[in-house]
């Protein structure tokens, strides 16, 4: 790595530990001011350190940016009671939910081009259905006796699930034994689950903030990972 690339690679490291800190603590100000350059930062690393720049990785980073700010947005309305407040949380949510739906499906886009997986059919066939079971447990447990969403929301959610787990799946048929980076992608989407599963279980157990730091930890982590791949096979 070059300095400016260096560079890059360190203020990632910072602002996601001050932003992972500020959610332990509950510091508003910290948390939303790092979060607002996380992407920002990564996408320097990526554009600094790449051998080939691609318009789809930064057009991934860049809706996961503009999802982070939209839900910035959603929770800085979250103690507001008011019926303009309560839709315009409503609102940031729904079109940070579409941003990273559109991130994911860059991701997938970008995974697609370098197809080059050595795994058998057979083999394929049985992650397509733990994958699948995946996507059904999760509906299950979580989404469908969610309170308090009508059932466009509920879709939505279920349409993100979808598309999260066909990132994750379609990362795999970038893997190659005889590479080992070739895994990252595969590990950083399956953080980016994890942090959504925790997401999920604040919901519903209706403590969010004491799954914060971790589902910020796990999401950055993923993020970090499935670039560091995709720079490292000069993606």
């Amino acid at each position: 790595m070059d300095k400016p690339g260096s560079f890059m690679l360190y203020a990632y490291a910072l602002l996601s530990t001050i932003n992972v800190w500020a959610a332990s603590k509950r510091k508003w100000i910290p948390f939303s001011v790092s979060k607002s350059f996380l992407m920002l930062a990564l996408m320097g690393v990526y554009s600094l350190n790449s051998s080939s720049v691609s318009i789809l990785v930064l057009s991934a980073l860049f809706f996961a940016w503009l999802g982070d700010l939209l839900l910035l947005t959603a929770n800085k309305r979250m103690g507001q009671r008011t019926r303009s407040a309560l839709y315009q949380r409503s609102y940031s949510f729904v079109t940070g939910g579409i941003a990273f739906f559109i991130c994911h499906f860059c991701y997938i886009l970008t995974f697609c081009q370098m197809f080059e997986s050595s795994i058998v059919w057979p083999y394929r066939i049985i992650i397509i259905v733990v994958y699948l079971y995946i996507g059904i447990w999760f509906y299950k447990s979580f989404i469908q006796d969610m309170s308090g969403l009508n059932k466009l929301i509920k879709f939505g959610i279920a349409a993100y699930v979808f598309v999260i787990l066909l990132m994750s799946y379609s990362s795999i048929w970038i893997t190659t034994p005889h590479n080992s980076s070739s895994f990252l992608p595969l590990t950083g989407s399956l953080f980016f689950i994890l942090s959504d599963y925790l997401l999920a279980i604040g919901y519903k157990t209706n403590s969010d903030f004491r799954y914060h730091p971790w589902v910020m930890a796990c999401y950055l982590i993923a993020q970090f990972l499935i670039i560091m791949g995709l720079i490292l096979l000069g993606a």
